[in-house]
C-alpha cells in the first residue's frame, strides 16, 4: 500500500505546473491545469476501486477548487487515500483557478455505490414502480 501511494504521489508531482501558484493563467494554462487535476483524480481513483461485495464500496465527492464532479465509488479502505490525493492535487493545481478560469459542475443523477465485476462503481438505484389498476 505504501509503495502504491508513493508511486501515485510521485506521478502527481510530475504533473505540477512549472510556474508558481500566484500567476495569471491564460486559457491554455486553465486547460492544462484542469487536465492535470483530472489526471490526478483519475490516478487516485484507479488505485481504490477493487471490491468483492457492495458493502466494500462507498460514495465519495471528488469535487475540488478546479471543478465540480459527480460522486464516485471507491473501496472503503482506500477512501482516506483518495481524499488525501485529491487534496494534494488541488493544492498544486487549483489555487486561484476558480477566479481566473471559472468553475463548472455537472448535473449528477441519483446513484448508489455498488460492486460490479470486482470494481466499485456508481449505479442507478432500482426503483419499484407500482401501477394502480384502472377501473
Amino acid at each position: 500500500m505504501a509503495h502504491r501511494r508513493f508511486a501515485l504521489l510521485l506521478g502527481m508531482l510530475l504533473l505540477l505546473p512549472a510556474t508558481g501558484c500566484d500567476y495569471l493563467r491564460t486559457e491554455a494554462d486553465c486547460t492544462a491545469d484542469l487536465d492535470a487535476m483530472h489526471d490526478a483524480v483519475a490516478m487516485a481513483l484507479g488505485q481504490g476501486t477493487s471490491c468483492r461485495q457492495d458493502s466494500d464500496c462507498v460514495e465519495m465527492d471528488v469535487s475540488n477548487l478546479c471543478y465540480g464532479a459527480c460522486p464516485v465509488a471507491v473501496h472503503r479502505a482506500d477512501a482516506d487515500f483518495v481524499v488525501e490525493a485529491v487534496e494534494e492535487a488541488e493544492a498544486a493545481f487549483c489555487p486561484g483557478f476558480m477566479e481566473q478560469c471559472g468553475y463548472t459542475t455537472p448535473q449528477c443523477p441519483a446513484r448508489t455505490p455498488v460492486c460490479r465485476q470486482g470494481l466499485c462503481e456508481m449505479a442507478e438505484p432500482l426503483y419499484l414502480y407500482l401501477v394502480a389498476p384502472t377501473l
